[in-house]
């Protein structure tokens, strides 16, 4: 394949028309951006699984719960007409869009591409089938029950009807690594007479915003070729921190060359080096259309808008900053092989996807894996651990962020050396025990002077509370003050810690 980052550099009247398309690209790339679903798991499932979804609405629905539902096609004979149109459209789009993005991203297409037009319902149904594998569903309501004490979820649960909300509203294709198939929705497949719409010169028409779905799409059946996603972005219980750093890597990958792609496609002639010179116009454009999305401003934005902090994180974070990551290897080698690289030493943590230095520096900065000891003695809890999970740079930035300046938010979580945290029931309600760990004692020391303004800022009351002990900070709620003097004691001395220094099996 040829290295496009070869060709000679763009003149400067050029770099600017580049400029110009690759802030609108970039503005038709966050619109679409809302309507691809993470290449990996859902936030509860057990892993992607290999049954395909029925290519009717209606259909899926009823057949959700049958362990291997069968494709069936729509009722009537003129949405069975319909629907072969669309597929015809979409598998030509996706042929003809495949051989560019192969060129662009430097990768071949080993596999003709198996593309599937479901609708709403049909996508809903696979969601549902993926989160309730294995008892999903429960997990993903105590995970509710753990954030809304960390102030990224509303309290009383409700984050998979919120999850399922968001991937309905949106989502208008993605890849599925178990069956290798791309899966695009019929309503933004163009079929028939479509009517103009002014809005369409700002984010592109439906017709521009599939062509960079597929683009999109394409670019994770290139790395699932290349790579095996099914065994990369297998679900982790319990690490949302790595799995979001992973996803930032798949995502910021694929956003990267369908943006190349869109510029290509718009005006005919961009690669990999004239995107880098555009790099600062596109990361503006990236930060404030992000801005936008997440108070519901842009088209399809308001499910977004009404999200958990939590999900507005997880599922829209890894695509700008695993762009910026994905730029900032590649400047490095001034091609592609800089992205390839971080497929065999991927980024661990999302401190590392947020400062990049961290992962390939002259000192790299692996996390620290904590492992809390049993606490249902000292808290006089009802059982063990219900849910156990940690955060990362990135979530606890964002749960500051929610009560607290965003400059004084962001000072408080950079230097995170690893945490964990552990939901209990109590007596009188849940009780969560955090355990953050950091680079230095002046980084804890920071920390701690900012969950305590948190903590007051919750109006937590009494039963809440902050601890310091060197490197380390302990956060608790809902723990009696009986219960406190045994818990720090037991936590500081009894947790057990680690680097992690490769992507583990």
């Amino acid at each position: 394949m040829p290295d496009h980052a070869d060709r000679p550099a763009p003149t400067r009247p050029r770099r600017r028309r580049l400029g110009v398309a690759a802030g609108r690209a970039a503005l038709t790339c966050l619109v679409c951006l809302g309507l691809v679903a993470p290449v990996q798991p859902s936030l509860a499932s057990p892993g992607p699984q290999a049954k395909r979804p029925s290519t009717s609405s209606a259909a899926s629905a009823a057949q959700a719960s049958q362990p291997n539902p069968k494709p069936v096609a729509p009722a009537s004979k003129a949405a069975r007409a319909h629907h072969a149109a669309a597929s015809r459209v979409a598998r030509k789009l996706a042929a003809d869009i495949a051989v560019s993005v192969a060129r662009i991203r430097g990768l071949p297409l080993k596999r003709k591409l198996d593309v599937h037009v479901l609708g709403d319902l049909a996508l809903r149904a696979f969601v549902v089938r993926q989160l309730e594998k294995d008892g999903g569903r429960e997990r993903l309501r105590r995970l509710g029950r753990a954030l809304a004490l960390l102030d990224l979820a509303p309290p009383g649960g409700g984050l998979m009807a919120a999850y399922l909300a968001l991937l309905g509203e949106q989502v208008a294709g993605l890849y599925d690594p178990a069956s290798r198939t791309l899966r695009v929705m019929r309503r933004l497949v163009p079929v028939g007479v479509q009517l103009p719409n002014p809005l369409h010169l700002l984010t592109g028409s439906p017709e521009e915003q599939l062509r960079f779905v597929m683009a999109h799409e394409i670019v994770h059946a290139l790395q699932d070729q290349r790579w095996g996603l099914a065994k990369l972005a297998r679900d982790r219980p319990g690490e949302t921190d790595l799995e979001t750093a992973l996803s930032s890597l798949f995502e910021g990958d694929a956003t990267l060359g369908g943006l190349i792609w869109a510029m290509q496609d718009k005006q005919g002639h961009a690669d990999l080096k004239s995107l880098l010179a555009a790099e600062a116009g596109i990361r503006w454009m990236m930060r404030s259309s992000l801005s936008l999305a997440r108070l519901g401003l842009l088209p399809g934005g308001a499910g977004l808008a009404r999200a958990p902090a939590f999900l507005q994180e997880r599922l829209v974070v890894p695509y700008a900053a695993g762009l910026t990551l994905c730029m900032a290897a590649a400047r490095r080698t001034g091609s592609y092989r800089g992205i390839d690289a971080l497929y065999r030493a991927p980024p661990l943590s999302t401190e590392q996807v947020l400062h990049p230095e961290k992962l390939w520096g002259a000192r790299p900065d692996p996390p620290v894996i904590l492992r809390l000891p049993p606490l249902r003695r000292v808290l006089r809890a009802k059982g063990r651990a219900l849910y156990a999970d940690n955060l990362g740079e990135l979530f606890i930035r964002r749960t500051l962020r929610g009560r607290l300046p965003e400059a004084q938010a962001d000072r408080a979580a950079a230097g995170w050396g690893g945490d964990r945290y552990a939901l209990y029931a109590g007596p009188k309600g849940d009780m969560l025990v955090w355990l953050t760990t950091w680079d230095t004692a002046a980084d804890s020391s920071e920390f701690a002077t900012a969950a305590v303004a948190w903590l007051r800022a919750l109006q937590a009351g009494t039963a809440s509370g902050v601890a310091v002990r060197g490197k380390d900070v302990l956060v608790w709620r809902g723990v009696p003050r009986a219960q406190v003097a045994r818990l720090k004691a037991r936590v500081f001395t009894g947790t057990r810690r680690r680097l992690r220094k490769r992507l583990p099996r």
